[in-house]
């Protein structure tokens, strides 16, 4: 079966404008993750992280993007993503996104951080487009 990954680094300014572009996206005139945990070390701290974290969907794009290279139309049209998080990506964190086809419809999915460590994992089941 196949296999694909995926390897970037989240540093602050990626965070700050994934935040105000979600928040343009859905018609909010200020970027709504400003001032949170995401974009705020010190509201970040107060939440007992010990930093900025970032978007689950920031690197769920990073599924999309290896999806939509391997499955193409099956995968925008159908698709179902399912996907548990284990612990934060911090800003300066490498994520790294490892995609392993177990059969034709089906794909496991793995989020590592830099130090190897689980960061997410899921599956992914491709529509029949």
């Amino acid at each position: 079966m196949s296999a694909a990954s995926i390897s970037q680094t989240i540093d602050q300014a990626d965070m700050n404008e994934f935040a105000s572009l979600r928040s343009r996206l859905r018609g909010v005139s200020r970027a709504s993750g400003l001032g949170s945990h995401h974009t705020d070390p010190t509201v970040a701290r107060e939440a007992g992280l010990s930093g900025t974290v970032a978007q689950a969907l920031h690197y769920c794009a990073y599924i999309g993007q290896l999806m939509l290279d391997e499955a193409g139309k099956r995968w925008l049209e159908g698709a179902e993503l399912e996907m548990k998080f284990i612990r934060p990506v911090y800003a300066g964190d490498t994520v790294e996104v490892k995609l392993r086809g177990d059969s034709e419809d089906e794909r496991t999915i793995e989020c590592l951080n830099q130090n190897g460590e689980l960061i997410a994992f899921g599956k992914v089941v491709l529509g029949d487009a």
